[in-house]
């Protein structure tokens, strides 16, 4: 080989190796870069603060429910999505595939990140969390068609297992709203489809699911937008809607409505000895928010409503 050749090849390997690296440092920085990251998700998105507020929605309620409490979480817990509460603790899931397990003074236990990928291409793939038993949750996530088990002991949160659900959900619909009831052995999935009506399907711990079942909601008097959260206490449904609003369902029927007197973009809710706590997205550029609490309404508080 002759030394033009022998330098064209060494030239274009340069060039390769220059190109593999501009691509990794676009890949690895770019794709981690927080700030980007809010600018890709929020090109567009104009969010007007009254889209959170009850009142805006259309729908009857029975009362308002202001914050009694809030307590923050730990600094690395970025934009949570799906929460929920026993007595083992308490289980978040970000946007950023990560699950924290939180003592229930909020201070961290164990952490597990799903997914292995840049911080760009992990975002929004978990929405729902619920805990199954003492030492088992469950994450629901890519669009609720993957359902992933996990054990909770003291070596932290592992994945036992990971359910497909690609063939028993519809494209059209996406699951965020994920709580297991222990009285059946069932995960409840709501969701809002594309007329507003409420849908619930239920997933075994086999990954078997069940056809849709339509919730009455005519107690509302309007269409519903997003389920965003949804847990079981005492057997009643709780759902979160986008609007701010919790609905209390019964035998697929809701039976009653309260508003919360919180303006924000909540993405989560638990419901635990007689409280309900909630999270809240925020852009990483923002100020991280804390877990809000709220009551839950006693009989003379509706009496007065």
């Amino acid at each position: 080989m002759n030394k033009l050749a022998k330098r064209s090849i060494y030239t274009a390997f340069t060039f390769a190796v220059i190109g593999v690296g501009v691509y990794q440092g676009v890949y690895q920085g770019l794709f981690n870069h927080k700030p980007f990251i809010d600018f890709v998700f929020e090109f567009g998105d104009a969010v007007n603060q009254s889209d959170f507020m009850p009142e805006h929605s259309g729908v009857e309620y029975e009362v308002t429910l202001p914050a009694q409490s809030e307590f923050p979480v730990p600094a690395e817990l970025l934009q949570p999505s799906g929460i929920s509460i026993s007595e083992q603790g308490i289980l978040v899931v970000g946007d950023t595939t990560d699950v924290f397990w939180l003592s229930l003074d909020g201070n961290e236990k164990a952490r597990l990140q799903l997914e292995e990928a840049p911080l760009l291409l992990r975002q929004g793939l978990y929405e729902g969390v619920t805990w199954v038993d003492d030492e088992l949750a469950a994450v629901i996530g890519h669009e609720g068609r993957v359902l992933t088990l996990l054990e909770l002991s003291q070596n932290g949160i592992q994945p036992v297992k990971t359910l497909e659900l690609n063939q028993a959900i519809s494209p059209q619909i996406e699951l965020q709203a994920l709580a297991f009831n222990q009285a059946d052995d069932l995960f409840y999935a709501l969701y809002a489809d594309q007329d507003g009506a409420v849908q619930t399907v239920t997933i075994g711990l086999d990954g078997n699911v069940s056809n849709a079942t339509q919730i009455d909601t005519s107690i509302l008097g309007a269409k519903l937008g997003d389920i965003l959260g949804s847990a079981w206490s005492n057997n009643t449904l709780f759902a979160l809607t986008n609007n701010n609003m919790i609905l209390a369902i019964e035998n697929n029927v809701v039976t009653q409505v309260f508003a919360l007197d919180y303006a924000a973009d909540t993405s989560g809710l638990a419901v635990y000895a007689g409280s309900l706590y909630l999270v809240t997205d925020h852009e990483y550029y923002q100020a991280q928010p804390p877990i809000k609490v709220f009551d839950l309404p006693n009989q003379e508080m509706l009496r007065s409503s």
